[in-house]
């Protein structure tokens, strides 16, 4: 019914013979991508119509993927115990999955204490270029000039 543009993978599935249908991810509402909002049809019309056969309009391929090479993060920036550890934490999930796919990583994160920030021997995933810089619009239009990233993430 539906495949995952990022690894191919199946999300949902319809039965053949009976009004059947399911999906694996959460689109009730349009709480995530508005791709979806095609269900949402198909099942008020199949309430009008119970014993008419389910449809699914052609979906036409997700785009391409963009080719980006070089990314800029900007990092969680300065924590203290209990606040905003997570958002350290995801930061460095983030990287390890760029670094994963081949990506240059520029990470620019004020805070020296942090995971994101963790250049020693044993880190496998960090990022390859990291600013101690405070995250704010000069210093990161710096960045930018230098680095010239294609992208920056959040």
């Amino acid at each position: 019914l539906f495949t995952n543009a990022n690894d191919g993978s199946n999300e949902g599935i319809a039965h053949e013979t009976r009004p059947y249908f399911t999906a694996q991810f959460h689109p009730e509402a349009a709480a995530g991508p508005t791709d979806t909002e095609f269900m949402f049809d198909v099942f008020l019309e199949h309430c009008r119509d119970p014993k008419g056969k389910i449809t699914f309009p052609v979906r036409p391929p997700p785009p391409e993927k963009p080719k980006v090479q070089k990314i800029l993060m900007l990092g969680s920036g300065g924590t203290s115990i209990g606040q905003a550890g997570e958002f350290d934490y995801s930061g460095g999930q983030a990287i390890k999955a760029l670094k994963e796919e081949g990506k240059e990583v520029v990470l620019m994160n004020p805070n020296i204490a942090s995971v994101q920030t963790n250049m020693d021997k044993k880190s496998a995933h960090k990022a390859d270029h990291v600013y101690f810089l405070p995250v704010t619009p000069d210093f990161v239009e710096e960045v930018i000039q230098k680095e010239k990233p294609d992208s920056i993430i959040i």
